[in-house]
């Protein structure tokens, strides 16, 4: 397992707006170069989420990061793709300063 931490800025002023994570994964052999494993596309309805207020979380929440979720990847953008693999990941959404 490979775990990683990413920060992104997206836009949108409701949850319905939101445009989609998207996330191509790579594995990276030393010597054997670069192999394209796939691509993630998540909603934020289907993500694994906390929200924060002012980079702190809001009192409701838990302090903890939310439970990673499996999702699928597949080769392209069409969801009628096949499934290749998954991945697991969770956020936490944060409004800007």
């Amino acid at each position: 397992m490979f775990y990683e931490t990413k920060q992104y800025s997206l836009e949108f002023k409701e949850e319905c707006d939101a445009p989609p994570v998207v996330m191509n994964l790579w594995d990276h052999n030393e010597g054997f170069g670069q192999k394209y494993l796939g691509r993630a596309i998540i909603t934020l309805e289907e993500m694994s989420k906390v929200y924060c207020i002012d980079r702190t979380l809001k009192e409701d929440e838990t302090k903890e990061i939310p439970k990673p979720k499996l999702h699928d990847m597949r080769l392209g953008n069409n969801p009628c793709d096949p499934v290749v693999g998954q991945v697991l990941c969770s956020f936490i959404i944060c409004e800007n300063d």
